[in-house]
């Protein structure tokens, strides 16, 4: 009886933890558009996988949970330069990189004549080891695999043999899937030396002259 009552409670509590944590991620999601669910492109019911993750969508809610947050108490005693230098400095090209992902992602949708076949969907894709931030599937089939770097150094040919080797790890990959690499900083000279229909690099000045 004992058991059977625990059991009771147990998931009396489970479910209303369940469905109160549905009804937050509808408001903050669908709602407010605060909080987006993230799910691998291969998942195939995504509405009941567990493989997922879950961003800040809101980009000054992200920057106030990452920066102003964890430093409130120094800032409320007007120590703003320090951690502006000793805090937010050594950490923005690392923060940025997730935001320059979002504005590759645009670009892509901004611009459809630039990829050699239609892009209808734009979505991610991880394993353990492994990660692609930028997957263009029509159809479940990959026709784009693009890489988002943010950092002050160009763009070298080792980031475009690691898009290679990630993109050999998905499923149905069109024979002339295009890789796209976006780069803050440009590329480098033996990176722009290769001439490869399928690769396209975009810096920051090409997104901006569009």
């Amino acid at each position: 009886m004992v058991v059977s009552l625990r059991r009771v409670v147990y998931r009396t509590v489970y479910y209303i933890h369940v469905y109160y944590v549905h009804v937050y991620y509808a408001v903050l999601s669908i709602d407010y558009g605060l909080i987006k669910r993230r799910i691998p492109f291969t998942v195939n019911n995504p509405e009941r996988t567990r493989h997922d993750r879950y961003v800040l969508a809101d980009n000054y809610l992200a920057y106030w949970f990452h920066f102003v947050l964890p430093n409130r108490s120094a800032l409320e005693q007007g120590q703003a330069s320090y951690v502006w230098h000793e805090t937010i400095v050594p950490q923005l090209s690392a923060y940025m990189g997730t935001r320059f992902e979002s504005l590759c992602r645009q670009f892509i949708r901004l611009n459809p004549t630039r990829w050699t076949h239609p892009v209808p969907e734009l979505g991610v894709w991880w394993n353990i080891a492994n990660e692609l931030d930028i997957v263009g599937h029509d159809h479940q089939r990959v026709v784009l695999a693009a890489e988002a770097t943010w950092t002050n150094s160009p763009v070298g040919t080792d980031v475009l043999q690691t898009l290679r080797r990630r993109v050999a790890l998905l499923p149905d990959v069109d024979p002339a899937c295009q890789l796209v690499l976006f780069s803050r900083s440009g590329f480098t000279s033996a990176l722009q030396a290769i001439h490869d229909p399928i690769v396209t690099l975009v810096s920051l000045d090409d997104m901006y002259s569009v």
